[in-house]
């Protein structure tokens, strides 16, 4: 099954793939991509990005001084 908007969606992913190989230290990095998805016909690709650990963005952003004054206030 591969009609034109099929294939106009792959070279979409790939062109937004290709503009996620940015290389900076507040930015999640991709290790790999692929178009292949033999489990279903329906998505158009996976992206494997590195792991971040266990924190949201706005304490990456902020640290911990966030999740101090927050505290001192609730107490």
């Amino acid at each position: 099954k591969c009609s034109k908007n099929s294939l106009a969606s792959r070279q979409s992913f790939w062109a937004e793939l290709n503009v996620a190989h940015l290389d900076h230290n507040n930015v999640v990095r991709v290790v790999a991509a692929s178009t292949c998805a033999p489990a279903s016909q329906d998505s158009l690709g996976t992206i494997i990005m590195e792991y971040v650990g266990n924190s949201t963005l706005h304490h990456v952003i902020y640290g911990n001084d966030c999740k101090t004054a927050k505290k001192k206030d609730d107490g």
